[in-house]
């Protein structure tokens, strides 16, 4: 009559040991926004050049044409802030296997080979005679995770790994915005410089008519040095368009890794 109570007070508490270890190795799926997006967005961490061959319709095409395709490329694959976000992808993820690993079963195989051999006489090795042996062991440990402490810094790894894609996935954003927007200041200064440049020739055939004029008597000297201050006023202002021209120059160079003459070619 007594050995039954406890008969089954030992039957519950096994079934709460065994609720809890299951709890604890069970994976729970969480409905993770940042997931989603990170499978949604072109830009996830997946290789240096896994991206172009999805960017097909990319959407600097509207208006950057051929070149700032090949401008976007070369950031994409060169680019050492992206090199180093993928950098650190890698490093993330290896540490969520290794986070992950301890949710699973340790096997340990153990081998040794002992030979022992002396050069004492036969009637004396009677008693302790040569030997020879091969010794082998496999040890299988698999450690419950009773309070979730392994599962739960396994998802914090596995949020790692989301952080640092995230992380890739907001630089390569950043790259192509920052190098659609130099090239297209950089070609706005370059048009401008070209129309500049036209103001001035017509203007020095202004100033060159005027002061042969002013030579004949058909001018009056202030009309020559109106002429001369208008030029003077264009050469002046072509001055921060052409340091324009230079600065976005310098910085595509800088965000795409190209060469000079590679720019040039564009």
């Amino acid at each position: 009559m007594n050995g039954r109570p406890a008969t089954r007070s030992w039957r519950a508490m096994g079934g709460v040991t065994l609720a809890v270890v299951l709890a604890g190795c069970a994976q729970v799926s969480e409905d993770d926004r940042a997931v989603r997006w990170l499978e949604q967005t072109s830009y996830a961490a997946q290789s240096e050049t896994s991206m172009l061959d999805e960017q097909t319709d990319a959407w600097w095409q509207d208006f950057g044409g051929a070149g700032l395709h090949q401008l976007v490329q070369w950031g994409l694959v060169r680019n050492l802030d992206i090199g180093i976000a993928l950098t650190r992808v890698a490093e993330a993820r290896a540490g969520a296997t290794a986070q992950s690993s301890a949710l699973w079963p340790t096997i340990g195989l153990e081998g040794a080979y002992l030979n022992t051999r002396s050069s004492l006489p036969e009637p004396v090795k009677q008693g302790r005679p040569d030997t020879r042996a091969w010794q082998g062991a496999l040890n299988v440990g698999w450690e419950l995770d009773l309070f979730g402490r392994n599962r739960m810094a396994s998802e914090a790894a596995d949020h790692d790994v989301l952080s640092s894609e995230a992380g890739v996935a907001g630089a390569r954003l950043v790259l192509v915005s920052e190098i659609a927007t130099q090239h297209v200041l950089h070609h706005g200064a370059l048009a401008r410089l070209r129309l500049m440049d036209d103001l001035i020739a017509s203007q020095s055939a202004v100033v060159a008519m005027v002061e042969h004029r002013a030579s004949e008597g058909e001018e009056a000297v202030i009309q020559v040095a109106a002429a001369r201050a208008r030029l003077a006023e264009l050469r002046a202002q072509r001055q921060p368009i052409d340091a324009l021209r230079a600065v976005t120059r310098a910085r595509l160079l800088t965000l795409t890794m190209a060469t000079p003459q590679e720019l040039d070619a564009l």
